[in-house]
Formats: structure tokens, sequence, C-alpha cells
């Protein structure tokens, strides 16, 4: 049976349609079209020329054919199997029925999704799930400071211990003097060495958890051993302090209150050429800092650019040092905007 041969039958009149659907070719299309809503082998069927189609068949079989009529149909249709039929045959023959289109098929043709719909919910999908920006390096202090980051970065440790699967820092400077003496051994040293980085974009996220904020036990991380060109720090009141190139510039959050005892996070992102750095404490944004139209980090421009790319628990101008837990670290190796810093995996 072909597409066209079915396609004059719809067309015709009811009468002169009901007579030919009688016949075995036809009846066996129309019987495997009705109960499969599809041809074998078509492949561009619309949902609406679907129905109109159904429609317009159905109501011929059971209007014009006896019940007698109808069983043979339906024993031939099973025996004979679907033809093919294209979208635009029957298109073109069930746009004339469609003032008299059920109202079934037209909650089906409203039903349908709008052109466009599915290729945005795709986007809109691929945005959601799109994966958090892998860290330069990661230390989860479980035991050891390994590197589970995507990059190169290395710890050099002294004097310092694992416990609570994390990493203690007993709050003691490592350069103590004693009547005009060195004392070896005294306090710890951890810093940590990221060659690849790069001074101009960056982010860190820390988790910790402070066993004390007295006297010059107020630090929380920074970079630079030399320079100090970027800290995290406590203010004498209580709240977190940014600092960028040995503290010349020096943002307090009020508000932004840090605890003893208590696990802590912090995150923050410096975007020299954007002149923005954001502050995030427990997984809240706490600040938007603007930085001067000028600014620069200094030691990217020294002599010591390329030795001084570490990282400390210790400010060693101010000797300040940081006394408790610090459980784990997370470093980029580009600044991270505000819906990336809000996916840094690390929570209270």
């Amino acid at each position: 049976m072909t597409a066209s041969a079915l396609a004059a039958a719809i067309a015709s009149k009811t009468a002169a349609a009901s007579d030919l659907i009688a016949t075995t070719q036809v009846a066996a299309v129309a019987v495997q079209f009705i109960a499969t809503g599809s041809f074998v082998g078509s492949s561009v069927v619309s949902a609406k020329v679907l129905a109109l189609t159904q429609g317009v068949l159905t109501t011929m079989l059971l209007s014009k054919l006896k019940a007698a009529t109808a069983m043979a149909i339906v024993s031939l249709g099973l025996a004979w199997g679907a033809g093919l039929i294209v979208h635009e045959t029957v298109a073109a023959q069930a746009k004339q029925a469609e003032k008299g289109l059920p109202a079934q098929a037209k909650q089906t043709e409203k039903g349908l999704p709008k052109k466009g719909d599915a290729a945005k919910a795709s986007i809109s999908v691929a945005r959601e799930s799109k994966a958090p920006v892998e860290p330069l390096a990661h230390f989860r202090f479980d035991g050891d400071a390994k590197n589970e980051g995507k990059g190169e970065a290395e710890f050099e440790l002294r004097n310092t211990e694992f416990k609570e699967n994390a990493l203690y820092l007993n709050g003691k400077n490592e350069n103590v003097n004693i009547n005009g003496k060195k004392v070896p051994d005294a306090g710890f040293r951890a810093i940590c060495t990221t060659p690849k980085m790069n001074y101009e974009s960056f982010a860190v996220a820390l988790r910790f958890k402070a066993e004390s904020f007295e006297d010059r036990k107020r630090n929380l991380f920074t970079g630079g051993r030399t320079d100090r060109w970027f800290g995290m720090e406590r203010s004498s009141d209580g709240n977190l302090v940014v600092t960028l190139n040995s503290s010349r510039f020096s943002h307090e959050i009020e508000g932004a209150a840090l605890e003893a005892g208590k696990w802590t996070v912090v995150a923050c992102s410096v975007d020299v050429p954007g002149r923005k750095v954001i502050a995030y404490l427990n997984g809240k944004k706490v600040a938007d800092i603007e930085l001067p139209k000028d600014f620069e980090i200094d030691v990217a421009k020294s002599e010591r650019k390329d030795s001084d790319k570490r990282w400390s628990f210790t400010n060693y101008a101010k000797a300040y040092m940081f006394h408790g837990l610090a459980d784990e670290l997370l470093i980029y190796g580009r600044s991270l905007n505000v819906e990336e810093l809000g996916k840094v995996p690390l929570r209270p």
C-alpha cells in the first residue's frame, strides 16, 4: 500500500472513503496506524498530524463499517503489517479535517514543547551541573601533607603534628631569641611552595579551628615568606582582615567575626586586573573589596617574583602565628567569581 493511495483514501468523501477502507490494503494500514500511532519505518510524523489522522480514520471506521467488516480489517491489518507514510503527504490531507479535530487531539497539541524549549532546557541543566573549579593545591591534612590538587605544590613542615585528622600548629614563632640567642626548634614551620601560581589572579580557602587568638596568635594564612603579598588575619576587634603588599593595603571586614574554638571556613579571591577582592566566611559572602585603579602586587615585578611563591601560617614580618588546627586548605591558580566561591567544598 503506498502513501499516496492512503492519502487519497483520507481525502475522499466519507462514503467513498468507507468503501476504500473496506479493501484489504487500506484497512491493514489504517488499523496499524490507529493501533500503534505510527507506521513502521516512518521517521518524521509530528504529534499534530498523528492526532489528526487518527481522528479521521477512527471516525471513518466506526461510523461507516459494520462489526463484521471491522473484525476482518483487524485480522487483515495484523497479517499485512504497516507501510510507510511521509510527513508532508499526511499533513496536506489531514489539514482539511483540522476544523473537526477532536478535543483530545487539540490537548495533545497544546502539550507539545515549543521550538527551542529543549535546547534552553539542555543549556540550563549544563549550567547547573557545571563542576567546581579544580584547585591548584588541595591539602586535607589527614595524617600527612600530601597535595591532592592538579598543580605542583609541596609543604615543608617542622615542629608540627597531625591530630583529629588535621594539622596542629602550636602558635610559637620558629624564630625565637632568648638573651640574644636563637632558640632552635621552639616554634613551628609550615611553608607551602606553589611555583606555577599567578600573583595577579588566585584564590584560597581554609577550614580551621583556632585554639587561641591571644597576643600574636592572630594569623590565619599568609602568601609570601619575605614580601607577604597576601594575608588573612584577625583584627584586635575580632574581625577578618585581608591584606596585600605587606599590609600596605589592608581591609577589615566589619561583622566578619572570628572566634576561637569553632570550626570556621574562610575563602578569599584576588583579581588584580579586575580590581576586585571577594571574601567569604562560612559559605557566605562578607565583602566585595575594590582595589585602587593603579594597584599592583609589588613582588610580581621584583627579583623575588619566582622565589616567593610560598604560603605560610606565619606572618614573618609581624611575627603573627596561627595556633590551632588546620583541617583543609585549597589554593586556586586563578581568581574565583561569586558562583565559584559558593561551590568551594568546605563547610564549618
